[in-house]
């Protein structure tokens, strides 16, 4: 077995998808891409070379895997069993139960698992088979025999040819091509959601009752988080009891690519809900959320930083909602997509709002929506130490951004908020980025400012450009009162919001640019 993964990592590195990476000057595996492609820049290697993915740097890699693995469990009283099984039945437990269930769930639209690993399939069996001869008529056929493991590449002492025919329907993930092509169900989200919720039904039936349930969730979309609050909540019987996030990136490699991202990966704490949980009307609850999440947010703030920070008041706000059985609104009952996107994403984005600004849980949110999404986007790309130079939003990023502030995208791009960029499905976050005159000035002119005029060209201002103006003239020219003056008199709501604004960004983000151009206008104005 352990020369057969040695193999596998192999084969890996040994197929016509391999390919040359001229960055790292090193081979990248044939899976590199999550998925099998045409390579251009094909490279292949000698089994023997002292180097990642050949035979003998994998053989190498496994002794020491091994070597590192014995060694962890020896003198312990624990025992290690390895069990292959389906997430939605756990057949092969026996009738355990358990104290803990840790459990990393499938990413919602990731490759499909059960075609690709064919890949492997094909030389696993023919290196753990046997190989007899056959008489076929008069003819003599060698062909594969069970050896190792009979029930894995045989049925019936016959020998399966792939493995996706029997996994592919079984493999918890979305995606409606397969779905439909092999007849399972009309809807592939659909056919998605029940496999998860069979697993979650099936995991709260092995767990004891005081037992604790533990997910790693690295996805971002919000439909993602409803589908697996539907699966837990709804249909598993489980209550979310702490979310925390997992750092599996360095800041430093985040920043030097020259954008961020919110992806990140989310411990999520679930335990089984008690028989005699209420339901309850949003009303009530959602006061009694929006606390729970300011006072969290309040404790994190200076310890948690940008998608960390948010996932955290998230999954705080999330464990409020799930203590109910039912939670209802005037629209009626409310479902897992519901509470994400129209409660727990606002009120984290209100929370974040009302701890950074000191204001009572029960306070008003003084921001329109362009300030609110402007301030909630600064402070989620944030990093705690380093300053990245260009943030670059994903359209998924948008989408999640966009539900917590609870404004339209295009609002952001009709504003120069945000700007599409030339050869990416991403857009440009735009922010103040020096505090050098003709590159500040360049900057307004990329938002439609003008700096000499200091008025908003061609589109109706906005209370971020009033926050731009303001900074512009307090940091660049002798008088700016006159201009203050001017901007509060035209704009008194957008003026309100932009000073609102600025307040909430010296306060959260103390080592941002923007930040210190913001400390000016208050200077300036006696104080904030």
């Amino acid at each position: 077995t352990y020369l057969a993964i040695a193999l596998c990592k192999y084969v890996d590195f040994n197929s016509v998808s391999t390919r040359w990476n001229p960055g790292w000057l090193k081979f990248e595996e044939s899976l590199s891409v999550r998925g099998m492609a045409m390579m251009w820049s094909w490279s292949d290697s000698s089994p023997f070379a002292p180097f990642t993915g050949t035979w003998l740097r994998s053989l190498e890699n496994s002794v020491n895997a091994l070597s590192y693995l014995v060694s962890a469990v020896s003198g312990s009283s624990s025992k290690v069993r390895v069990l292959l099984d389906d997430a939605r039945e756990l057949k092969n437990l026996a009738g355990e139960v358990f104290d803990v269930i840790v459990t990393d769930p499938p990413y919602r639209g990731d490759v499909c698992y059960a075609e690709l690993t064919d890949f492997y399939y094909v030389w696993l069996k023919r290196a753990l088979s046997d190989v007899k001869e056959i008489k076929i008529g008069e003819e003599k056929k060698l062909v594969l025999a069970p050896k190792f493991y009979e029930n894995i590449f045989f049925e019936d002492g016959r020998e399966v040819d792939v493995q996706w025919k029997k996994y592919a329907s079984k493999e918890i993930s979305y995606n409606e091509n397969r779905v439909k092509a092999l007849g399972l169900a009309r809807s592939g989200l659909n056919y998605y959601k029940s496999l998860m919720a069979e697993a979650f039904i099936t995991m709260n039936a092995v767990l004891k009752d005081e037992g604790v349930l533990v997910t790693y969730f690295a996805h971002t979309l919000p439909d993602a988080w409803a589908e697996l609050i539907e699966a837990g909540w709804k249909y598993g019987g489980f209550t979310v009891t702490n979310g925390f996030p997992l750092t599996t990136e360095s800041t430093q490699s985040i920043v030097k690519r020259g954008k961020l991202s919110l992806d990140t990966s989310v411990v999520v704490v679930w335990r089984k809900a008690r028989g005699d949980r209420a339901s309850a009307s949003m009303d009530v609850v959602k006061e009694e959320m929006l606390r729970e999440g300011v006072d969290w947010a309040r404790k994190v703030l200076g310890k948690y930083y940008g998608r960390d920070l948010f996932f955290s008041v998230f999954t705080r706000i999330l464990s409020v909602a799930t203590r109910y059985s039912k939670l209802y609104d005037s629209r009626g009952e409310i479902d897992a997509k519901r509470l994400v996107e129209e409660y727990v994403a606002p009120l984290t984005a209100r929370a974040l709002v009302l701890a950074t600004g000191r204001e009572e849980a029960s306070g008003e949110v003084k921001l329109d929506r362009v300030a609110l999404f402007y301030f909630i986007t600064k402070l989620l790309y944030a990093v705690s130490g380093v300053e990245a130079k260009v943030k670059m939003l994903s359209p998924n990023d948008i989408v999640l951004l966009s539900i917590a502030t609870g404004a339209d995208k295009q609002e952001f791009i009709d504003y120069k908020i945000l700007v599409k960029a030339k050869d990416k499905n991403e857009y440009r976050f735009m922010e103040p980025l020096s505090k050098k005159r003709e590159e500040f000035e360049e900057f307004l002119k990329a938002r439609d400012i003008d700096p000499i005029k200091l008025t908003v060209m061609n589109r109706k201002p906005c209370s971020v450009d009033i926050l731009h103006l303001i900074e512009y003239v307090t940091w660049f020219t002798s008088s700016p009162q006159h201009y203050i003056e001017k901007f509060k008199k035209e704009y008194p709501s957008l003026f309100d919001n932009a000073l609102i604004l600025a307040k909430l960004l010296m306060k959260s983000l103390p080592r941002d640019l923007e930040s210190k151009l913001c400390e000016s206008i208050f200077l300036y104005m006696g104080g904030g």
